[in-house]
């Protein structure tokens, strides 16, 4: 199981070491470091999927302060955020990661990390995504000198959006009567009841700020098992790292092959959520975090290899949020418990 402690960072004092599991809920005030912590975390998992694809994908991040550049500039981050105190340690059954005041970080691969080694889809989703809709054409009006977690977003939900059409529409969670679809890269959400559609720029705002996460979510399980985007010459690269010479002709037996189709092919993705409930009614929350209990549900079944486990992490003002995932823990306890006693009456008799 992953492991994540941070202290001294922004509002974090000590987290203590936070254990990991495949779906994660952070509760609690603003202001308190909800959002820092994930997107530290979320910045170490990326580290980690550069190590488990790429050679000598680290490299890079152990010199000159890279580390603490990149993670200040991609999740924006100030400078008064860090200190000479600070700490993150991200520990995994592939990868540690150990980041002290501002020196540069040290990365321990595991001794088991190689044969662990798989590819993995990652998705941000930050507060800031109803700015989608909310405001005209952002996508083309966004700028940044940098590419940050902003930025990054607004791509990949481009990508995501451009396989939903009128044809092919996605049903919203919070109200199925209502699903969204994309015309020539524009937003627009489809009214069952009456039978007409709207741009997304005239919705409601819980819309606005809850379609996205729909799409994502759905893109992202979607890609599992598919062959992740790579140019000719990381293709290349990937296909001679696995191979092995001989003295004069190379050889490829299953075991690299099976290798090589674990780097190529999304085998589990991640997707981290700051603040699912914005501008929603406590029973749309409810619905929203029971469709994405539901997909990873469904991801499971499609995972292939153990330590390629799928993760929804959320952070969130909401009391509903936990509620609504607390109550779906107990009727699972149940149903595991009635199962468990129903098989013990079987063998009893």
């Amino acid at each position: 199981m992953a492991t994540l402690h941070i202290k001294n960072i922004g509002a974090l004092r000590d987290t203590g070491e936070i254990e990991l599991r495949r779906i994660n809920l952070v509760l609690g005030p603003q202001g308190a470091g909800k959002s820092t912590l994930m997107k530290i975390l979320c910045f170490c998992r990326w580290l980690e999927k550069e190590y488990m694809t790429k050679d000598d994908g680290l490299k890079r991040y152990k010199v000159y302060g890279r580390f603490l550049k990149e993670l200040k500039q991609f999740h924006r981050f100030d400078d008064s955020f860090f200190s000479e105190d600070s700490y993150i340690k991200y520990q995994s059954e592939i990868l540690t990661i150990i980041y002290e005041g501002t020196r540069n970080p040290v990365f321990t691969p595991s001794k088991q990390a190689k044969s662990l080694r798989h590819n993995t889809k990652i998705a941000f989703l930050p507060a800031e995504r109803n700015l989608v809709s909310a405001v005209a054409s952002i996508d083309k009006n966004y700028r940044s000198s940098t590419r940050d977690v902003l930025f990054n977003f607004i791509l990949e939900l481009e990508e995501a959006k451009a396989l939903l059409t009128s044809e092919k529409k996605k049903a919203l969670s919070i109200d199925e009567s209502l699903s969204y679809y994309n015309v020539g890269g524009v937003d627009y959400i489809w009214l069952e009841k009456e039978k007409r559609a709207l741009k997304s720029f005239y919705v409601s705002s819980g819309i606005q700020s809850s379609f996205p996460i729909d799409v994502m979510a759905s893109y992202l399980y979607e890609q599992l098992g598919q062959t992740s985007s790579l140019s000719a010459s990381e293709l290349t690269a990937r296909i001679m790292g696995l191979l092995s010479t001989g003295s004069s002709e190379v050889s490829l037996d299953l075991e690299k092959v099976i290798s090589l189709r674990k780097l190529l092919h999304y085998m589990s993705f991640q997707l981290y959520i700051e603040e699912p409930e914005q501008n929603l009614y406590p029973e749309s929350q409810r619905k929203l975090i029971l469709s994405l209990l539901s997909l990873m549900n469904m991801a499971q079944a499609k995972e292939q290899i153990p330590q390629a486990q799928s993760l929804l992490f959320i952070t969130t003002h909401s009391p509903y949020m936990l509620s609504v995932l607390n109550t779906q823990m107990a009727i699972a306890r149940t149903v595991k418990n009635l199962e468990e006693s129903g098989e013990q009456e079987r063998l009893e008799r």
